[in-house]
């Protein structure tokens, strides 16, 4: 699996791996760098404590949603493509700070069929959700 995720750190869009319990495997170095977060601080933590919601913002539904999107992998076997999300990041000094995405996850299938790992993939969409803060318009991934 080794030679798998090596191929992860060669990808220039952000990507993050997890197992179906959620814990983070890997990220690269795109994902790290738009999330504000260090792959050896977050490998091997799940990735709702890795990732909470903004405690400051009382509307934060990321780690809902996201779990929804997580689940719906599980079950169905399937890739699943978000609505845009704001998911708010904190940096290494705790500071929360705004930002929206387009998530997509995706499954890795073992030899039975079931769901080996789960491949997170993000592109920040802040600057053009900023300009459109009706949610109800924003498009799926």
């Amino acid at each position: 699996m080794q030679d798998h995720l090596s191929v992860l750190h060669c990808l220039p869009h952000a990507y993050l791996v997890m197992t179906p319990d959620f814990t983070i495997i890997d990220a690269n170095r795109a994902y790290c760098e738009l999330t504000l977060t260090d792959p050896d601080l977050i490998g091997g933590r799940n990735m709702f404590k890795a990732f909470p919601d903004n405690p400051g913002d009382p509307e934060a539904n990321g780690v809902r949603n996201l779990t929804t999107s997580l689940k719906i992998v599980l079950a169905m076997k399937h890739t699943d493509a978000m609505r845009w999300q704001r998911y708010d990041v904190r940096d290494r000094s705790g500071v929360f700070h705004e930002r929206h995405w387009s998530p997509i996850n995706s499954p890795i299938l073992d030899d039975n069929g079931e769901v080996k790992l789960i491949i997170h993939h993000v592109s920040d969409v802040t600057r053009v959700a900023r300009k459109f803060p009706c949610r109800e318009t924003w498009p799926v991934a």
